[in-house]
């Protein structure tokens, strides 16, 4: 008797004592007690609680960035050479009535407020998301065209996308958290990727040449500028000069009319008197400095007249 008493008092101790666990340094435990989920969850260490069943517990780290790829090519796993049946990769059509091959790469963490929802609601989760980022690949394909899907618009979509299934996911109480979309691969299918390369290489070639035309345009335009900058500069340079010539010459008019009104006021002579005076004055220093550059003889004909008056006659 008293050795199934001590049988089942162990068999008791070893039961209680599954109850110890251990959670790891990156993860924390969520234990649901008698159907209901146990707050806070338990983070690193030794913890104890009821046995099961009346607990279960599961770890998980929520600080681990997760992977989703929607999208890629795997071939089947089989023991044949050439199997039946292949994995096709996820077409597409395009607003403008093409066919892309999408694949995107969604990167998610579990939520720390809603891990009940991810542990308990939900059974499969990454299936859920994988829906989830199909519809958003859909509507994102017939919204828009093959160009933008193919080239000019994914930094767009990645954003849009990112947006999307993060409002997706917080409708559907997934219990995650998306950190980033991003669309990898835009590629037509097998039959017409040669067609597409020609479309590519043509592109490619109309904006070589229109960068090339625009950076011929904006040389023409640099040198055109510079050609003005020196007219202009020029210009600016000859305005100086003849401003300051005239400057000049009046300077001396001035200056002369100023000696000559002195003259007349000191000697009590008619100012006409006094230019006059200057006027030939001035006139014989001109002719002097003529008649010294002539070297050759003058011929007068004798038929015209001649007026060789040199010195200014007295003015009424």
């Amino acid at each position: 008797m008293k050795a199934r008493i001590g049988l089942v008092l162990l068999a008791l101790a070893v039961y209680l004592a599954t109850g110890f666990y251990v959670v790891g340094g990156n993860e924390q435990a969520a234990v649901r007690r008698f159907g209901r989920w146990v707050q806070p969850w338990r983070t690193s260490g030794w913890h104890y609680d009821l046995p099961w069943p009346f607990t279960q517990r599961q770890s998980v780290n929520l600080g681990a960035v997760r992977v989703l790829t929607v999208g890629a090519v795997t071939p089947a796993v089989t023991d044949e050479l050439m199997p039946a049946q292949r994995v096709a990769p996820l077409a597409f059509l395009t607003g403008d009535k093409n066919l892309l091959q999408l694949r995107a790469t969604v990167h998610y963490r579990l939520s720390d407020e809603h891990l009940a929802d991810f542990l308990a609601d939900h059974t499969q989760p990454e299936e859920y998301l994988q829906r989830l980022t199909m519809a958003a690949l859909n509507d994102a394909a017939v919204n828009c065209g093959v160009d933008y899907l193919h080239t000019v618009g994914l930094a767009d979509l990645h954003e849009w996308l990112t947006r999307r299934l993060q409002l997706d996911v917080e409708r559907a109480w997934l219990g995650i958290e998306i950190e980033r979309v991003t669309l990898d691969g835009a590629e037509p299918p097998a039959r017409v990727q040669a067609d597409f390369l020609d479309v590519a290489n043509a592109r490619n070639e109309a904006a070589k040449a229109t960068q090339d035309a625009r950076t011929l345009a904006e040389q023409r335009l640099a040198a055109a500028n510079a050609e003005v900058q020196q007219l202009q500069e020029r210009a600016r340079q000859d305005a100086r000069a003849k401003v300051g010539l005239a400057q000049g010459r009046a300077a001396r008019f001035t200056s002369l009319v100023e000696q000559l009104t002195a003259e007349a006021e000191s000697t009590q002579r008619p100012y006409a008197e006094c230019r006059l005076l200057a006027e030939q004055r001035l006139t014989l220093e001109t002719w002097k400095v003529i008649l010294a550059r002539i070297t050759r003889p003058v011929v007068v004909h004798s038929g015209q007249p001649f007026d060789l008056q040199f010195v200014p006659s007295s003015r009424q």
